[in-house]
Parts: C-alpha cells; structure tokens; sequence
C-alpha cells in the first residue's frame, strides 16, 4: 500500500488529519488517566470512524470545497471521532461496574 504524498492532499484532508491527531492523543490521554479499559478505546474509535464513513463520508466528501467553513467543519469532525472511543470505553467501565 503507498501512501499518498501529504503535500497534494486537499486543504480539508490535512485539516481533517490535523483534527484526528489531536483528538485521538487528547482522547487516549483521558481514557489513560480515568482508568479506562485502552483496548476498548481502540475499539469504540475503530468502531465510530468506520460509522461515521459510511454514513456520512461518501456525502460529504462529494460536497466538500476548500473553503473556510468546510475546514472548520473537517477540524472538528477530526477532533470529534475520537471521542467515540472514550465513550465506548466509559461505558463498558460503567456497565462493568
């Protein structure tokens, strides 16, 4: 598999990217010093992200321009997913018990 040259990715891509990088180390960072189970962070991510795709990512991704708005938008979905991941983790601690 190669990997795509960062430098001709969209404005939106690198914005999203820039938005899971953040989230995803603030997110494990929370799930670490809570206690919460890692593995199942990875999980809960893994599981949201390939929601999130196939719900949402063929519709948007068709609409997407490189304007500020859509940036910001990118950004913060990027710092949204993986949340999703802390969540699943918080609520198998919770059922748990």
């Amino acid at each position: 598999m190669k990997l795509p040259d960062l430098r001709q990715l969209p404005a939106t891509a690198k914005a999203q990217a820039w938005g899971l990088a953040v989230g995803f180390a603030l997110a494990l960072l929370a799930t670490d010093r809570m206690g919460l189970s890692v593995p199942a962070f990875f999980l809960g991510f893994a599981g949201t992200w390939a929601v999130w795709e196939t719900l949402f990512g063929l519709k948007l991704g068709a609409r997407m321009t490189n304007t500020t708005r859509w940036i910001a938008l990118c950004i913060a979905l990027g710092l949204m997913l993986p949340w999703g991941g802390f969540l699943f983790a918080y609520a198998l601690s919770a059922l748990r018990g």
